[in-house]
């Protein structure tokens, strides 16, 4: 059995010592506030070194007496200096090993190593180490040999085509509000207000058709997906999917560059997801739901980037065959489809008297409140064509893999899920649900972040009917 010993980076010394900043600062003040009242500068400086030697002398010792083992078998954890603590965590009780590869990381020469299990905090790793780039490299190397055999290469078109549909202006102004922020109080200058100014330049120069305030927020819009864009193709480009048995072994990205490592067994749910652009395209991304995995709640990582739904059943059908489709027989009644059309029929028809009103109220603001209306128009549209598809294509089908299509946002989605991994059914009837006969059916994935699809509309006695003969559940 072959067993490699990984040692942390130095730089985890940095973390050891940030819990004990408090011990230095409160010195600090304390010798401020009594400056000039006795207390000698030369007296204090000697003893703020002397702590914090002592500090970063117990942090160096913690580094040196941390040590990890990695077999097949198990992964063994050896830590602490006054305190030592000695935990195993048999392999198959761990649900994913992520190696990760971020700027920051790089540039002192480390990698990110996780280890995600089913027990422990949510959204946090039961490992969370900085190690050397040699040390990722060997235990790439004990997955990594020659029996691996590559299954998918994802081209740089398919790469290009998931960015540009799964990218938003939300996710980009996220990503880029902090960096701003941080960038500014390097330069010492209000960097954002300088971007906005520009900003304000560039839509003063635009055609007239429309208002500059929209102008302006459409071009920060803009610029926030542009950030998201690049963001999703630096994660993603040269994404390649290795098999070994019953392990998977997943590349991709440049910066950060992840690798992920995982048995089939901890897959919980695969997730078939097509927006309004993927629908054009006739493209889909497939997700999986993994056991222990996710820093956020229905946290998901990519299975297959950008596919046809052939290319989608060859890959399943060829790699993952227990993940096979299964077609829907429990679907919405026909009397139903007032309960998808509504929602949004009802913002189409109030997108203008809004606009008249809010318009009377600010006049000023009358042709941006216009040029809005025309967005929720459009957006109202999208809904409604996302609704139709849902009330033609959706409904669940039951056996050991449970598959419903449902709509989630403006996305039409396929959850997968084994019967034994699903958390609970859930079947909800409001008052209007008793007079049509109808109810609503929430899935949850049995899983560390709790991945769930809602429908709503279902035939009552059928579903329920269904449900209890299938599963033999006694009523």
């Amino acid at each position: 059995m072959k067993i490699i010993e990984i040692r942390p980076h130095k730089c985890i010394v940095l973390s050891f010592i940030y819990p004990y900043l408090s011990l230095l600062f409160i010195p600090v003040i304390r010798g401020i506030l009594n400056y000039g009242k006795g207390v000698s500068l030369p007296g204090f400086l000697i003893g703020e070194a002397i702590l914090a030697l002592v500090v970063v002398v117990i942090a160096v010792l913690k580094w040196y007496r941390f040590h990890c083992f990695i077999s097949e078998e198990a992964v063994t954890i050896k830590k602490g200096l006054f305190y030592r603590v000695e935990f195993n965590i048999p392999t198959e009780k761990i649900g994913l090993i992520a190696l990760d590869k971020s700027p920051l990381l790089s540039f002192v020469g480390a990698r990110g190593f996780k280890i995600y299990t089913e027990s422990g905090k949510k959204t946090k790793a039961a490992v969370d180490i900085p190690i050397k780039i040699s040390d990722a490299n060997n235990v790439n190397a004990l997955y990594k040999d020659e029996t691996l055999e590559q299954i998918y290469h994802c081209h740089l078109g398919k790469i290009i085509i998931m960015s540009a549909t799964v990218s938003s202006a939300a996710t980009g102004l996220l990503i880029a509000a902090p960096i701003i922020s941080q960038t500014g109080k390097l330069i010492g200058a209000s960097l954002s207000e300088m971007i906005l100014a520009e900003i304000t330049k560039v839509s003063e120069r635009l055609p007239s058709i429309i208002p500059r305030a929209a102008s302006v927020i459409s071009i920060v819009l803009m610029v926030g997906y542009l950030v998201s864009f690049i963001n999703a193709f630096l994660h993603n480009i040269n994404f390649e999917i290795f098999k070994k048995n019953d392990t998977l072994v997943i590349d991709a990205g440049v910066f950060p560059h992840r690798t992920i490592i995982l048995d089939l067994k901890d897959i919980r749910a695969v997730s078939i997801i097509q927006n309004p652009v993927m629908q054009l395209l006739r493209h889909y991304t497939v997700k999986m739901s993994i056991s222990a995995y996710g820093k956020t709640k229905n946290e998901v990582s990519v299975l297959l980037p950008a596919v046809t739904k052939r290319e989608i059943n060859q890959f399943l059908d060829e790699f993952l065959p227990e993940w096979k489709n299964n077609d829907i027989d429990n679907r919405p009644p026909a009397s139903s489809i007032g309960r998808f059309i509504i929602p949004p029929v009802v913002l189409l028809l109030a997108a203008f008297p809004a606009q008249w009103i809010l318009s009377r109220y600010y006049p000023q603001f009358s042709d941006l409140f216009l040029f809005l209306a025309y967005v929720l128009i459009g957006v109202s549209f999208i809904w409604g064509a996302t609704e139709i598809r849902q009330f033609v294509r959706g409904g669940i089908s039951f056996g050991d893999t449970i598959t419903m299509i449902s709509g989630r946002y403006l996305s039409l989605v396929e959850l997968r899920v084994k019967h034994s991994d699903v958390e609970y059914f859930r079947i909800l009837r409001y008052p209007q649900d008793y007079l049509s006969g109808l109810c609503r059916l929430k899935i949850a994935v049995r899983n560390k972040n709790g991945d769930r699809l809602n429908f709503i509309s279902l035939n009552y006695k059928t579903f329920r009917k269904n449900l209890l003969s299938k599963y033999h559940i006694v009523d």
